[in-house]
């Protein structure tokens, strides 16, 4: 896949650098999915400089962060349903 892009000050400013990226995988979201599906793609061979995480916060998993309750368990058992891992990034239930 090839990505071009270029680096402007605003759409009116024609770019400064122009570059192109040659990437395998580009995961939208920097959350645990996101993160999670990087390190699967990463135990499949997948190079990590040819995959991009797209992310619009300044830090991973920010969302959760500021609407998850901190105090607010996070079970392996939702609702009765067993949550069984079967990747290579594996939380363990940790209440």
């Amino acid at each position: 896949m090839r990505i071009e892009y270029a680096f402007g000050i605003s759409p009116e400013v024609p770019p400064v650098t122009k570059e192109v990226l040659e990437l395998d995988l580009i995961i939208v979201g920097g959350g645990p999915a996101g993160i999670a599906i990087a390190s699967e793609a990463k135990t499949a061979g997948v190079l990590p400089e040819r995959v991009l995480v797209l992310e619009k916060a300044q830090e991973h998993s920010w969302i959760i962060r500021r609407y998850y309750p901190s105090a607010k368990p996070v079970l392996a058992n939702y609702k009765g349903i067993e949550a069984k891992c079967e990747g290579v990034l594996c939380i363990p239930d940790l209440t």
